[in-house]
């Protein structure tokens, strides 16, 4: 952990993610928006692998010093999730498309999706 403290926040990012960075932090601090939207950034950890994270940031006191606040999430598993997700959903369409019987969807009672062969 004292490795991380001792650390400039940019040394964690790429360098276009540290050019993104420094654009939003400037907007921060020159007060054109008192908090930062979130944005996903792909993280440097102490061990040089990277992780995906969601973060925002907003100026706040500490120890009567203005300083940025940042809170960042881990979103490197539910980033594998959805891909996964999706990998399926266009596998089982694409077997769905190409099937020689007629596939039919239904959701709330109602027909979603039919293939061709309906």
């Amino acid at each position: 952990m004292e490795e991380v403290l001792s650390k400039k926040l940019l040394t964690f990012l790429t360098d276009e993610q540290q050019n993104l960075s420094n654009q939003r932090l400037r907007q921060l601090y020159s007060r054109e928006i008192d908090k930062l939207p979130f944005q996903e950034f792909k993280v440097r950890k102490i061990d040089g692998s990277f992780i995906d994270v969601e973060s925002t940031a907003i100026i706040a006191s500490y120890n009567d010093v203005e300083a940025i606040l940042v809170v960042a999430k881990d979103i490197t598993e539910d980033k594998k999730m959805k891909l996964k997700l999706k990998e399926a959903e266009e596998k089982y369409r694409s077997i769905s498309e190409e099937s020689l019987v007629g596939v039919y969807m239904f959701e709330d009672g109602r027909v979603t999706y039919v293939n061709k062969e309906v």
